[in-house]
């Protein structure tokens, strides 16, 4: 369970996840009743939040259905994982992450969501990097390879 919390690696990202949770709440006093900046309060952009949301959440679910299948198997025999949406892209549930956080400050049209979206994309590009640290260090040459053919967040682009 701790290597599939990436505990082993990175004991600070539970900790990145309860400060978030507790500060976005602030998210919503925005979008309810203070309105910091009214101008991203816009319909078009609101709706394609909410489309992106949707496909994030469905993108997220399926990562985590096939994370969950993988590590409930005899860790001993793990392989680079290169089926399901590790073939699109090397780190598909962060890429979920981030594109739910776009979604979440679209959607409300919120100053701080932004800025709460900037501050989670630092903390999952600070886990990439010694989350990929582990990974070389567990399986070598065949990260390498996988990494090599493989963009990290978006198909194709990065």
């Amino acid at each position: 369970m701790e290597e599939a919390a990436g505990v082993t690696y990175d004991p600070w990202m539970l900790r990145w996840i309860t400060i978030f949770a507790i500060l976005e709440l602030s998210v919503f006093l925005d979008y309810g009743h203070w309105h910091l900046v009214p101008q991203l309060e816009n319909p078009v952009l609101q709706s394609i939040g909410l489309v992106l949301y949707l496909g994030g959440a469905i993108w997220l679910i399926w990562t985590d259905r096939y994370l969950a299948k993988v590590f409930a198997g005899d860790l001993s025999e793990r392989k680079v994982m290169t089926e399901g949406p590790y073939r699109f892209v090397r780190h598909p549930r962060y890429a979920a992450l981030v594109a739910s956080r776009i979604a979440f400050a679209l959607t409300l049209g919120s100053i701080l969501a932004w800025f709460f979206f900037f501050g989670w994309l630092w903390v999952n590009l600070r886990r990439v990097r010694l989350e990929e640290a582990h990974l070389r260090e567990l399986f070598g040459d065949e990260y390498e390879a996988y990494a090599g053919r493989t963009a990290r967040f978006l198909p194709g682009i990065y």
